[in-house]
């Protein structure tokens, strides 16, 4: 990987596995490579091991959600986020993220009240993300101007998104107003409860919804029937 050949990369990690199946490094290290080639369903699989091997990382949780919000699955990804900041509260990424996915979750519920639990959760998670990076994640405004923009407070939504484009001068050229929610796949996720948010189980991660669990390593996502 540190010399440009994935290939080679993962032939490397999976040999190591083969002869020593509990090295977490190695499985965690594959996990990434392959889902940095866009291979999801073999990096959730790496993941999972090396969760079993060790499941106090917070990193292994953090790619797990990485993967959710790429495929669009936001209960899941906020899920493991918040585990990520459980396990590690200094992450401001995990932090970042974990607002992330709440926001997205937000902009495509129906429930107003877990709406506004979301994105008060959001702005919390936002505040932690700003200080724990020393006020350098710039991302933050523009996810605050996203939270502001569904509050319907406009003004305060284009305030953080001028801030935010101060601060990215190469993006001024982006969208005026791109505040709508980011596709990731645009899975939709409807008739979510506060009681009914993911939790761990056994020895394998898994999300529940209205009593259907489904594995990681099988592509799990919060159920909408």
């Amino acid at each position: 990987m540190r010399d440009g050949k994935p290939e080679e990369a993962v032939a490397a990690l999976r040999e190591a596995i083969a002869n020593f199946n509990d090295y977490f490094d190695a499985h965690f290290a594959l996990g990434k490579e392959l889902f940095r080639e866009g291979k999801d369903d073999e990096a959730l699989e790496a993941l999972e091991r090396a969760r079993q091997i060790n499941d106090r990382q917070d990193s292994v949780y953090h790619m797990f959600g990485l993967i959710m919000l790429k495929q669009g699955k936001f209960a899941v990804a906020e899920y493991a986020f918040r585990e990520a900041t459980r396990l590690n509260g200094n992450s401001a990424a995990a932090h970042f993220y974990h607002a992330q996915a709440l926001i997205e979750l937000a902009v495509r519920g129906n429930d107003e009240r877990q709406l506004n639990t979301d994105l008060g959760a959001a702005d919390k998670e936002l505040d932690l993300a700003w200080e724990t990076s020393e006020k350098r994640l710039n991302a933050v405004y523009l996810q605050r101007a996203r939270i502001h923009e569904k509050r319907g407070q406009k003004e305060a939504a284009a305030v953080d998104l001028e801030s935010y484009l101060k601060r990215n001068p190469k993006r001024r050229t982006a969208q005026r107003f791109a505040l709508r929610s980011q596709s990731y796949g645009g899975q939709q996720v409807i008739g979510r409860s506060q009681t009914n948010r993911p939790q761990p189980q056994s020895d394998t991660l898994y999300c529940d919804r209205n009593s259907r669990t489904t594995s990681l390593t099988s592509r799990f996502s919060p159920s909408t029937a």
